[in-house]
Order: structure tokens, then sequence, then C-alpha cells
């Protein structure tokens, strides 16, 4: 499987040449922003390679999309070892993007699958570091799924961020939220669609402008600290 055969390996694999210190194989090893989803993140290395975003490469940016994972997907990922890999490269960001795969023809995101999202969410507060910031990215407009739903789903996830963000605060007492949310670019319509679901070349290239800025913002965020 991808996990196996892509994901680990590269993981896993040593830190480039010219690390003459232990500090900088530190530095050279840790991973700035990890793409973490299902194939609208996976397709960055293919319909959305031209863009920014898609143009990073690793250890800037490491692609754990997974074309056809549901939110319960990305969770056996990271409880097969994907999240104590990525514990080990520090990452400053986490950028999420799932939960389409789970949508179904009058059928908003449900109880068990936005409970899923929350145990993904904790996952991630509880074992990567306290400096990570995680984006919540809104899931997009499809031509199967009636709009509602999709616009139902997205207010779930934004309310889901803002409770996390609540029971983080109080629990660890600090002043900012580390979990972020990012609607889905409002011109991004279904003719930036090459089929039911997955975005075209011109639709990454709207994504991106936005992703991208977004990315950048919380980097800097993290950079600062």
């Amino acid at each position: 499987n991808t996990h196996n055969q892509v994901h680990r390996p590269q993981l896993e694999s040593p830190p480039l040449a010219n690390t003459s210190t232990t500090a900088s194989s530190e530095v050279s090893s840790q991973i700035d922003t990890v793409l973490l989803g299902d194939s609208m993140m996976e397709r960055f290395k293919t319909t959305g390679k031209h863009t920014q975003v898609g143009q990073l490469r690793y250890p800037q940016v490491f692609n754990a999309g997974v074309g056809g994972d549901r939110i319960e997907n990305v969770l056996y990922r990271i409880d097969l070892g994907l999240l104590r890999l990525l514990k080990h490269k520090n990452p400053k960001l986490v950028v999420l993007q799932v939960g389409t795969n789970n949508l179904r023809p009058g059928k908003a995101l449900q109880f068990q699958h936005l409970n899923g999202y929350c145990l993904l969410l904790h996952a991630l507060l509880r074992t990567l570091s306290t400096e990570t910031q995680i984006l919540v990215t809104g899931l997009f407009r499809r031509t199967d799924i009636d709009e509602q739903c999709i616009t139902h789903s997205n207010m779930a996830l934004k309310e889901l961020v803002t409770k996390i963000n609540e029971e983080e605060m109080r629990r660890e007492a600090q002043p900012s939220s580390r979990v972020h949310w990012m609607d889905p670019p409002g011109d991004i319509g279904l003719e930036h669609l090459d089929d039911h679901v997955h975005l075209n070349a011109n639709g990454y290239q709207i994504w991106n402008a936005a992703l991208q800025q977004k990315i950048q913002e919380l980097l800097s965020t993290s950079n600062s600290k």
C-alpha cells in the first residue's frame, strides 16, 4: 500500500548530505509542511504539479495524500505508523483535506464522521510538538453531491475546529489556537472539476493561490516563536 511503499520509505530515509553537525542534521530532517488527506492532496503531484505547492519538494513539503481515503482511512494510516514517523520529523504545519469521500448524495458528514475527524485532530495535537500548527481546509463542491450538503459539512467542520481550540486553550492555558480553518475558495466552481469531484489544473491554480498564502502565513508565525 501507499503507506508502506511510498510514505514510510521517504520518511525513514536519512537526511541529505552535508550535515557536519548534529544540529544541522536535525534541521535538514525537519519537515515544514505535511499535506495529509485524500486525492485532493495527492494530486498536487499530478494535476496540481505546476502550482507553487506542487513544486515544493521534500522536506519543504511531505505529501501524505492517498486517493480514495476517507476520514477513517487516514486514522488507520496514522495508527499504522505514519504519525510516529512524522513526530520524529517535527513538522511545523499539517494541512488536512479529507472528508469528501465520506459524503453521499443527500447526506452531509454524519456524527461518526465528525467524531473520527475529532479523533484525528486530537491525535495530531497530542503526538506532535506543541509548536506544530494544523490547518483544516474545507470540502469542495461536487457534481454528484448537493451543494447544501457541502455547506453543512463545512459548517460542522468549522464548528469542530472552534470546539477543539476552546478545549485545548483550557487544557494548555495557551492564549493562541493551534488549529486553523480555511474555507475553499469561493471562485472554484463546478467548471473547475476534471470529473465529479477532482479539481482540474485551473482549479488547482486557484486553490494554490489561497493555500500557499495561508501556509506561508502559518509558517511565518511558527518561525517567529
